[in-house]
């Protein structure tokens, strides 16, 4: 990581600027920094609050959510749930999904894991329950028929609607674009693979793939040949 760091370049005007400090910004290793880093930092919190929960010491300590918590046979195992409901959590290079934690424990599990302090990260709060929950390129709902399930949800989407025709949003190159047939095609198969593990209901999915179809159909793309992408997907990942 320090080894790209110091050979991230960019310019500015007439200007040439060199990164001394950071993730380096645009380059492919970046996310895998990030997320290398960031998982060290769970699992040293983790097995640190695990080996606080455990002390048999009389008088030990620790910090809670609500401050510091004297240990003792009822106040252990509470803490004991909250640090495995924390493991339970999961996360995505830098957003990540608190689930059956109120504000409060996750603004402690934020400091205790990620230590903003000494990495100069920021909590930005998106969403809680009970408002809508998103996540990545889900939706969370409460189906009443089989319970929690997730449908498609796109932020780029929600900024058009909010804005109107002022912003367009295209998620593939342009027909026109130097970039070969393949690679163009590509794009679409790219998409269902995103589509078809973060959404849980057939039908979402199959009226999500549709609709992006339909727009590339629309801005050029052949019929045809989105249909021959679109079923070699399905062979492969349905019978």
């Amino acid at each position: 990581a320090e080894y790209i760091v110091r050979h991230c370049c960019g310019a500015g005007g007439d200007a040439v600027y060199r990164q001394t400090s950071g993730i380096p910004m645009g380059f492919a290793a970046s996310p895998m920094i990030a997320v290398f880093t960031l998982s060290w930092q769970e699992i040293v919190g983790l097995e640190r609050l695990a080996c606080l929960c455990m002390q048999e010491a009389p008088g030990a300590v620790m910090e809670g959510p609500a401050g510091t918590i004297t240990l003792s046979p009822q106040t252990r195992g509470p803490m004991c749930r909250l640090v495995a409901t924390l493991a339970r959590c999961c996360r995505n290079i830098d957003d990540v999904l608190f689930v059956n934690m109120s504000h409060q424990e996750q603004v402690w599990a934020y400091h205790t894991l990620y230590q903003p302090a000494t990495t100069k990260l920021e909590m930005k709060h998106e969403c809680g329950s009970p408002s809508r929950i998103t996540y990545l390129e889900m939706e969370i709902v409460n189906d009443r028929r089989c319970g929690i399930t997730t449908i498609h949800y796109d932020k780029r989407t929600e900024m058009q609607r909010k804005r109107g025709s002022k912003l367009r949003i295209r998620r593939f190159p342009h027909i026109d674009s130097v970039l070969s047939i393949r690679c163009k095609y590509a794009v679409l198969t790219g998409f269902m693979h995103r589509i078809h593990r973060s959404v849980m209901r057939r039908s979402n999915f199959v009226d999500t793939v549709a609709a992006e179809m339909v727009h590339m159909w629309d801005r050029g793309y052949d019929a045809q040949r989105l249909r021959l992408t679109f079923d070699s997907f399905m062979r492969h990942r349905y019978r």
